[in-house]
């Protein structure tokens, strides 16, 4: 069966993942990290993508964009994917695919929602177990938007951090929205409410991901508002 192509909006923010195939360790040290942001860097700029939050993991990657133009997406995350994994199998002297398929991805409401999805992405070293609190995490956004000090590979946010932005990634989500959260990124449903979803996914083709999948059990149900 042929895969469903990609809608994709100009000017919309998405939530943009991805993993080593078979879960294996695409960063294996500082030098994986810094050629994976330096070749973001390069390939935002070339495709016209704005990055607003980002966090680089051992195993996986999370960024938070918006393409000026949909299309731009598809094409920046293949560059930057094929890239990254040629520079990685020519330097480790490994063959095969690198990431488990095509990055995934889901569309993002620009009011609250964004500020979760943020705190959803610079949390993870926390959640992982690799910090004990976002600002000690090298490898994510988080110091750079709580300090402000390296703006150059950060585009300016469409809205503003809380005061207490630190704290508010520190503090731990909710089941239920991190439930909701990995809900969008397996079925690529956007994050927001539920008005928003409905208008998005009329807009975009999106409604099949929002129709109940498989036959659900008596004592669960899964709630998207």
């Amino acid at each position: 069966m042929p895969r469903k192509a990609r809608t994709l909006g100009d000017g919309c923010v998405y939530h943009v993942m991805n993993r080593g195939n078979n879960e294996q360790e695409v960063f294996r040290n500082s030098h994986d990290y810094l050629a994976f942001l330096e070749m973001l860097q390069y390939s935002k700029e070339r495709y016209g993508i704005e990055l607003f939050a980002f966090c680089l993991i051992p195993n996986h990657f999370h960024l938070l964009v918006r393409p000026l133009e949909g299309s731009n997406l598809s094409y920046c995350m293949q560059w930057l994917q094929t890239s990254f994994a040629r520079r990685f199998n020519g330097y480790y002297d490994t063959e095969g695919s690198l990431w488990q398929g095509r990055y995934k991805s889901f569309l993002v409401q620009e009011d609250q929602h964004l500020l979760t999805v943020m705190s959803y992405i610079e949390g993870h070293p926390l959640r992982s177990g690799l910090a004990d609190a976002a600002e000690g995490y090298v490898w994510s956004s988080h110091r750079e938007n709580y300090w402000g000090n390296l703006r150059q590979k950060l585009d300016d946010l469409p809205m503003p951090l809380t005061d207490d932005w630190s704290a508010s990634v520190d503090a731990s989500l909710s089941e239920r929205t991190l439930g909701r959260l990995r809900l969008s990124t397996q079925r690529q449903i956007p994050y927001g409410s539920t008005d928003w979803q409905q208008q998005v996914c009329r807009e975009y083709g999106l409604e099949d991901s929002m129709r109940p999948r498989g036959r659900p059990r008596k004592d669960c149900q899964v709630v998207l508002v």
